[in-house]
């Protein structure tokens, strides 16, 4: 990527925050790690000096570098850097990145202190497809990070990825929609998770929710939460 002047990049930075959106992201993720709090004519104003707060010219270059800008601030490195990529890969704009990221620091990383802002963007990432949109996944992560939360605390084994599994399990059965039995359903799952000791796990009930097709889609309530962990625990969820 050819290199640009200081004053060009002020201009290139200032034209991206404008046309694509990311200025109130940007001035949420400033309030949060910068200290301040500012206008988007304020941002828009004073990025050229914030550029040398981010981390000087070489950090601020055309394009997506703008997040790694702030991906520097944000002191996550290669794992925040790493998700945001895999964000805008996936058909993401800069805008909705920026500001899931602002979301994660001023909101979701609150509520769920053993999360990262990293594991928030690839929550949204994995539950995109189940969710039918990013924005709904967007706003499914914070739980389905409590869920990973409270399984690796439980069991003590790392519980990364079973957020995804347990949500995919439900969207087999078709009650992803239905907010209250989606919750409902969960707990039992993730009770019964706890209660083994960690011997059943997320992928368990996905591969049971694979294997038992129709069966599974009509499977009544009661017996999945109640009975059903028991067989799996003694027969695993491929059998």
């Amino acid at each position: 990527m050819k290199r640009l002047n200081m004053a060009s990049l002020y201009r290139v930075g200032i034209t991206l925050l404008l046309t694509d959106g990311i200025t109130p992201g940007l001035s949420k993720i400033s309030h949060q790690l910068l200290g301040v709090h500012a206008s988007a004519a304020q941002i828009n104003a004073q990025f050229g000096k914030w550029a040398l707060a981010i981390g000087g010219a070489g950090a601020v270059m055309a394009g997506s570098a703008l997040l790694k800008g702030m991906g520097k601030v944000a002191s996550h490195g290669k794992e925040l850097l790493d998700q945001q990529d895999k964000l805008l890969r996936a058909g993401r704009s800069q805008a909705e990145v920026a500001n899931l990221t602002a979301e994660a620091y001023a909101k979701i990383t609150k509520a769920v202190p053993t999360a990262k802002a990293s594991d928030v963007l690839r929550m949204a990432n994995e539950l995109t497809l189940i969710k039918g949109s990013f924005g709904d996944a967007a706003n499914a992560a914070a739980g389905s990070l409590k869920l990973e939360a409270l399984l690796g605390n439980a069991t003590g084994r790392k519980a990364e990825g079973e957020g995804y599994n347990v949500w995919r399990a439900l969207e087999l059965k078709n009650v992803t929609l239905d907010h209250d039995l989606t919750d409902k359903l969960m707990g039992g799952m993730v009770q019964s998770m706890i209660a083994s000791g960690g011997k059943i796990t997320g992928l368990d009930w996905l591969t049971t929710a694979r294997q038992g097709g129709v069966a599974w889609t009509g499977l009544s309530n009661d017996f999945l939460t109640g009975i059903l962990p028991t067989v799996i625990q003694e027969l695993g969820g491929m059998r």
